[in-house]
This record gives C-alpha cells, structure tokens and sequence, in this order.
C-alpha cells in the first residue's frame, strides 16, 4: 500500500479525535492572530505562541472577544505552519516560539502525518 499523499490525509484524518478546550489568550495571541497556530501552556490556564521547543499544548483555532481561545488539544490538526520543511511523516513536533510546528528531538506530544513542502504545512496528531 502506498503512502497517503498530503490531500488523501487531509480528507481521511480531518476531524478524528477533535477536542478543543477554553484556555486565557497570553499576549501573543491577539484578535488578529491567524489559526491555525501551535501554541503552548504560558501560564496557568494560559496558552500563547511559547518560546523555541516549548512542547505543545495544542494548536490555537479561534480568538473569542473575552480574550479566551479555542485550542484543539487532541486528534488530527489540519495545515498546521511547519518550520522550514525540517518535519518530516513520523518526527514529533515542538513550538517554534512563532506558531509553526518544528522538528523535536524528544517526544513532545505531537506527531506529524503527513506534510505539504510546497506551502510549509503539516498535519499533527496530538494525543
């Protein structure tokens, strides 16, 4: 069987496992922050784009008016921004303190699935 390529991945693993939780917006998330972002605990019950190799809480999906945000921080991520196509299918991924997803070292949370060199994206499962 042959590999999925990154739009056959998209269209299977969209929505599986979804679970968003409520989290305070720290100051780098904003109203005109663009989802989707991989974003980290800042503080407690705060999540913001952290600092290089952050380990991941999620990924930032909607900025709320009350200065809450919407994060997904279980299932497949779709388009997620990758760091400087350094992620391939397999590697775990950490927050590169911009909202992108890049290579880790260590398990961190986050498991890419397939990647889009061509517009830098990637798909995360989180779990």
């Amino acid at each position: 069987m042959a590999a999925l390529t990154y739009a056959q991945a998209k269209e299977q693993f969209q929505g599986e496992g979804y679970h968003a939780t409520t989290f305070k917006a720290a100051s780098t998330l904003t109203s005109s922050s663009v989802a989707p972002l991989l974003v980290a605990l800042t503080g407690i019950g705060e999540v913001g784009l952290g600092s290089d190799a952050d380990a991941p809480i999620g990924v930032f999906l909607r900025y709320e008016s009350d200065g809450y945000v919407a994060v997904q921080d279980a299932g497949y991520v779709i388009d997620v921004p990758m760091y400087s196509d350094e992620l391939a299918v397999g590697d775990f991924a950490e927050c590169n303190g911009a909202g992108a997803a890049a290579k880790s070292t260590t398990f961190k949370g986050a498991k890419c699935v397939a990647i889009d060199t061509t517009n830098d994206l990637c798909i995360l499962y989180l779990g």
